[in-house]
């Protein structure tokens, strides 16, 4: 695998990369909502054959992907071990003093280890065909609806500047 690559641009051609910054990320928003009501596993079967179409669709290698999600899965880990000691219905199959896993804390630490990983895996979509600063000025111009022209400032740096209505001009500092 390649070294420490979370979030970073993947060159390309395909569709996904060319999408409007501000699109890639309402969608992004619309599938963490969605992959955050899917109650089982069944519901995140959908979700997988999604995140696997997005990533052919966008032709980022499967090397590239994995790489760029190895630092998250950590997280996963933490979430899916705090989720042994959460859910204890069913049969308990192991127990240590106070700490026990059941069946259920089993399931439940499953599925959201799961979840979690569609969950990554789709945003990641977004950083791999998307460059930071343009997701950036999307994120802004999402947040501040309007005319805006993005110049370069100081070392590498963007700056939005109004563009004032109706005489086509920056404003001055």
């Amino acid at each position: 695998m390649e070294a420490f690559s979370f979030g970073s641009y993947y060159p390309g051609e395909s569709a996904l990369h060319r999408l409007d910054p501000r699109t890639k990320l309402l969608l992004g928003f619309a599938f963490l909502i969605t992959a955050l009501t899917v109650g089982s596993f069944c519901g995140l079967v959908p979700i997988a054959i999604f995140v696997v179409l997005v990533y052919v669709a966008a032709r980022v290698p499967l090397r590239r992907v994995l790489s760029s999600m190895a630092p998250l899965l950590a997280i996963v880990v933490v979430v899916a071990v705090l989720n042994l000691f959460s859910d204890q219905s069913g049969r308990i199959l192991w127990q240590f003093g106070f700490l026990q896993v059941s069946e259920g804390s089993l399931r439940s630490a499953t599925f959201m280890a799961c979840r979690l990983t569609m969950m990554m895996a789709g945003m990641s979509a977004i950083t791999l065909t998307t460059p930071t600063l343009d997701l950036t000025a999307g994120f802004e111009r999402l947040l501040a609806p309007g005319d805006y022209e993005y110049r370069p400032h100081g070392a590498g740096q963007l700056s939005p500047a109004t563009v004032e209505a109706g005489a086509g001009r920056l404003p001055h500092p």
